[in-house]
């Protein structure tokens, strides 16, 4: 197996996606995918195998395990707090 190297495209940024030089239209794409995915399946591992067909390259791979990762540990923390959990649900307090 080669070895997979991330590679590191935009140093300016601080956002994961540009500095993997993911494009916001990607960017979202890529989302979606986990999105839906994620709805599917109940299974994390499930997930991440699914979605990571779709990597078009390393960096994208990265990035879709990240968000998954970023994911999980917020809906983990939202369970632990209810409250959290409904202003979530009904997208934060203004």
């Amino acid at each position: 197996m080669e070895n997979l190297i991330v590679t590191v495209v935009n140093t300016e940024s601080t956002k994961v996606s540009d500095l993997l030089g993911i494009s916001e239209e990607r960017n979202e794409e890529l989302a979606e995918l986990i999105s839906n995915e994620f709805a599917k399946n109940n299974s994390k591992v499930s997930v991440l195998e699914n979605i990571s067909k779709e990597a078009k390259n390393v960096n994208e791979l990265a990035f879709l395990a990240f968000s998954l990762g970023s994911l999980v540990e917020h809906l983990s923390s939202l369970s632990s707090n209810p409250l959290a959990m409904l202003a979530s649900m009904i997208g934060g307090l203004r």
